[in-house]
């Protein structure tokens, strides 16, 4: 009887340690999950992450396109020029992807301007879902974030630019923090 006991305090462990066991696997599958997600993006070319729906960046490759739609990403708003990329016909590959795809032309440092700061703001609080904006390297997305968070969402000169740094402007920085002075002296 007593083995009898034994045997099934030990039948009844090996379910708990069984069930424990498959919870732990569980969550180390989520976290494993969860940081390939972050290693792809790591990937792309110059993306920052923006906020919570946000992610700024270069111009995606096909393969990244992919990788933006199986990440969640719903629109992407493309700020390089007229015939600025010829790579290869973006539009086209987003939306067989099912991405709504928008183009704000930002002709170089001389398109980084109030208005198309508007036109941004605009194309964001049209479209729900994660979006990614882009130009070659990041630099005028960065740039435009920043004036649009100066404007629209009420930060200070130096919050809004330390956003847009942190959404990729680099060289641009001077120019915006002019616009803003300008705007600010208004």
């Amino acid at each position: 009887m007593r083995f009898h006991r034994l045997i099934n305090l030990s039948n009844q462990s090996t379910k708990e340690i069984l069930g424990f066991t498959l919870l732990i696997l569980m969550f180390t599958s989520i976290n494993f999950s969860v940081a390939a997600q972050q290693v792809d993006l790591a990937g792309f070319n110059q993306v920052k992450t923006a906020s919570e729906k946000l992610i700024t960046g270069g111009q995606p490759s096909k393969e990244e396109l992919v990788l933006l739609a199986n990440s969640g990403v719903k629109n992407i708003i493309n700020l390089r020029g007229v015939n600025e990329f010829d790579g290869f016909d973006e539009k086209q590959a987003a939306e067989a992807l099912g991405i709504k795809y928008i183009v704000i032309p930002v002709n170089g440092a001389k398109g980084v301007t109030l208005e198309n700061a508007e036109k941004l703001n605009q194309a964001l609080s049209e479209n729900n879902g994660l979006t990614m904006v882009h130009c070659a390297s990041g630099n005028r997305a960065g740039a435009l974030i920043s004036i649009r968070e100066f404007i629209n969402n009420k930060q200070d000169a130096e919050a809004a630019l330390q956003t847009g740094e942190q959404a990729g402007m680099t060289s641009l920085k001077q120019k915006v923090s002019e616009i803003l002075q300008s705007v600010d002296n208004k």
